[in-house]
């Protein structure tokens, strides 16, 4: 080690090691996104390499900050190599931590907020072909979740008129930037499509909207990946999401 310490062509080089370790992390990131994209990936394999990229991402940042604190005790230069090589992964490394901290199987890919008699699609069908998960509910090991798979999903009680109930419901649709492809007030209907901002992973949504009384009014949202058969958690924060933002109004 005390050799290690006091040789900077031994840190020079380690220094280039991992600059091109992690030009080439960045590289097979792009290609992943990429190739899932122009559908040349399926979503397991896509989502899998884009975690064991970003890991890598972040480890070889811990080892550049290394290298720059040894440069710091050691009163050499900082090379603009190595600063360039902090920043080229600062991107992963940011989105590795809600990446590696929120994505883990989940063994579904349909989440609601009534599995009892979940929101139903009627426009999403012509949108998906064969290649795409199923509307209809399944039974299967992934599918539709269990109430007990997903705490914090439920049908949300609001003290407002249904006209009211769905005006905040499609305020919302907007704000999240989905997609909407048909909304009905009168039924209290909306269906829309999200798309993930960095691997664009498609998601249908529909939100169901139904009177209690004249004040009173219960708003349900379903969830259902297109393509992963696993959806990694993805359409629960969604659904966290919207429902976070309609208490907030």
């Amino acid at each position: 080690m005390l050799i290690v310490a006091k040789s900077p062509a031994v840190w020079d080089k380690l220094e280039k090691i991992i600059s091109v370790l992690a030009e080439v992390c960045i590289l097979f990131i792009c290609l992943d996104i990429l190739s899932f994209r122009m559908g040349i990936l399926p979503g397991f394999i896509a989502i899998s390499a884009l975690y064991f990229m970003v890991a890598a991402c972040m480890l070889l940042y811990v080892a550049a900050l290394v290298l720059l604190a040894s440069r710091i005790i050691t009163s050499r230069r900082i090379g603009f190599e190595l600063l360039l090589l902090l920043m080229l992964l600062l991107a992963p490394v940011l989105a590795g931590f809600p990446l590696l901290g929120g994505l883990k199987p989940s063994y579904v890919n349909d989440v609601s907020t009534d599995n009892i008699s979940p929101p139903q699609f009627t426009y999403a069908y012509a949108l998906r072909d064969k290649s795409h998960n199923k509307l209809e509910l399944q039974s299967a090991l992934y599918g539709l979740a269990e109430v007990d798979q997903v705490p914090g999903v439920e049908s949300l009680h609001v003290d407002l008129s249904l006209r009211e109930a769905f005006r905040r419901a499609s305020y919302i649709v907007g704000l999240e930037g989905w997609t909407v492809i048909k909304q009905d007030a009168a039924a209290g209907s909306i269906e829309a499509v999200s798309i993930s901002a960095i691997m664009g992973f498609e998601s249908d949504v529909v939100i169901r909207v139904v009177s209690l009384d004249e004040s009173s009014t219960v708003v349900d949202i379903r969830s259902s990946s297109r393509e992963l058969a696993d959806d990694f958690g993805l359409n629960t924060r969604q659904i966290k999401g919207f429902l976070a933002k309609y208490r907030a109004l």
